[in-house]
């Protein structure tokens, strides 16, 4: 976990409350609203060394290929796949990790995100400055729409079928 708290912080992650990020969440249900809808898609992010790739459905799942760099090395990184549920309220983005398959990890509990700018391909959240790896880092976390998943860690997704 420790080698993964930058790449959380890197995605806006903000617990809700300290007892609730533990809990699991239960997503709403019925049609996505107009916000939501500009989300769903493949997408492809980055904050200062994170990188991850990200497909949002319709029906609020999602699933997630990261890697960051291993700390105090250049070339080595963390990989990571991962899916969960996924819903947008006002301008937070929640999302909560429910499988997880990798190097490191324990993503439980919701998490949420600031939404800043949407565009038709491309999302700008901010990460709140206690997630930051330093005090003047740039809080934007930028995804843009990609037609191709090309991650690494996508390699990690367990075949059909398969249980992870």
């Amino acid at each position: 976990m420790k080698r993964l708290l930058p790449f959380l912080l890197l995605l806006l992650i903000t617990p809700l409350h300290a007892d609730e990020a533990t809990e699991s969440a239960v997503a709403p249900t019925g049609p996505l609203n107009e916000l939501e809808k500009k989300f769903v898609g493949k997408w492809r992010g980055e904050r200062m060394r994170m990188r991850w790739e990200m497909i949002r459905k319709e029906d609020r799942t999602f699933e997630i290929a990261f890697s960051e760099p291993i700390e105090g090395t250049f070339f080595r990184r963390f990989r990571n796949y991962a899916t969960g549920i996924w819903w947008i309220e006002g301008k937070k983005f929640h999302f909560e990790w429910q499988k997880w398959s990798g190097d490191d990890g324990d993503f439980s509990g919701v998490l949420v995100e600031e939404v800043k700018e949407v565009e038709e391909d491309r999302i700008v959240t901010l990460s709140p400055p206690e997630n930051l790896y330093e005090p003047d880092d740039n809080p934007e976390n930028v995804e843009v729409r990609v037609e191709k998943l090309i991650h690494p860690a996508w390699k990690l997704k367990p075949a059909e079928g398969e249980s992870d």
